[in-house]
């Protein structure tokens, strides 16, 4: 008989042990690309594994595997497919895959099981304020790679371990699961349970919610909604990529044709309850690696009026003036970090670019 061929893993196997080498480096994100290794991001830096260069076929193997038949057939005619993937003791992931020069590519963001309290992820107080708020609306912005999707789950947790209230996240897709605590919470995901943010909320008020938490507001449609359910009397909270809380009012007004934006500043102004805006800068401890620096608006009397009357830029200054109620710019936010060792005034200006870009 001749020697037993050595057999080879199979790419699932293959998938999972990439993951969990990311994982065990503590990595943010992972990137796997055709004719290069696979690539991971530690504290905002890319490192590549020492696995040896995937294939076109390598990266094909792997997501036909991963993925059932619905969402294969998604990708196959779209080019492209978000999912959420789980790997027992080692992990949730958020994965993107995508088809580019012909080949499969796939970004993965790694969502830890655990949710990080605000303490850990050092969340100004006046934040939790906010979340024990009745109604109203609340938007936790950041560019992309800022770790709104950890605070966003952060501000959910604590509503759930603190309040009998019925919450409904709508999310693309889930990342962090929440296990009904003191609240019920049910998840809903886009493509999988229903088509779109703006069908959810649609359908939203038939079941009751205190709370809807929704992953993203992309567009016109979703934001008129949201904003329907706070003048109803729901706690609403919502996700926005945006440089700062000034760049995410404008934003929301930009969306909407000249003639529907003086209503949309009154009717934003009436039911904003706050924005918390974040962004990650390198740390100068060995036991973290990244720490958020935070801006928080409070809808105070005075932003209220500012929104109403198109005055955004003057929201930094009553940031400024707005102490008494919590409120706190990001360069102040940064300054507290600084003193107390966690980053260097450095490390925040090359990250934000200059402190006036934090408004």
């Amino acid at each position: 008989m001749g020697m037993a061929e050595t057999e080879m893993p199979r790419p699932t196997d293959r998938f999972n042990a990439l993951l969990t080498q990311a994982v065990s480096l503590g990595a943010s994100d992972v990137h796997i690309v055709v004719n290069a290794p696979c690539t991971v991001r530690v504290s905002g830096e890319l490192v590549a594994l020492g696995t040896g260069v995937l294939t076109a076929q390598d990266t094909e193997e792997m997501l036909r595997e991963i993925l059932d038949d619905d969402l294969w057939a998604r990708f196959k005619s779209r080019g492209e497919v978000d999912f959420s993937y789980s790997l027992s003791e080692v992990g949730r992931f958020r994965i993107n895959a995508y088809r580019q020069r012909g080949s499969i590519s796939m970004a993965i963001r790694v969502i830890p099981y655990r949710i990080p309290s605000f303490e850990e992820l050092g969340i100004p107080t006046a934040v939790a304020d906010l979340v024990r708020k009745q109604s109203g609306l609340i938007l936790v912005t950041g560019p992309a790679g800022s770790g709104r999707s950890t605070t966003l789950a952060s501000l959910v947790d604590l509503i759930n371990r603190e309040q009998r209230r019925l919450v409904l996240t709508i999310e693309d897709p889930i990342e962090y699961l929440h296990r009904h605590r003191r609240s019920i919470v049910n998840q809903r995901e886009l493509g999988v349970d229903v088509a779109s943010y703006e069908e959810a909320l649609k359908t939203a008020m038939k079941q009751d919610p205190d709370v809807i938490f929704l992953s993203e507001l992309p567009d016109a449609g979703t934001i008129s909604k949201a904003i329907a359910a706070a003048e109803s009397g729901r706690l609403v909270i919502g996700g926005m990529i945006a440089l700062n809380t000034s760049h995410a009012i404008e934003r929301i007004i930009d969306l909407y044709p000249s003639y529907h934006q003086e209503a949309i500043k009154t009717r934003l102004a009436e039911v904003l309850e706050g924005i918390i805006s974040q962004r990650l800068i390198k740390s100068s401890s060995l036991k973290t690696r990244r720490v958020a620096v935070f801006e928080v608006l409070v809808g105070a009397p005075i932003v209220r009026k500012l929104i109403k009357e198109g005055r955004i830029s003057q929201i930094p200054a009553a940031i400024e003036g707005g102490r008494q109620y919590g409120m706190m710019s990001m360069e102040a936010s940064a300054r507290e970090l600084v003193r107390s060792g966690q980053i260097s005034w450095k490390e925040y200006e090359d990250s934000i670019g200059s402190p006036n870009v934090a408004g």
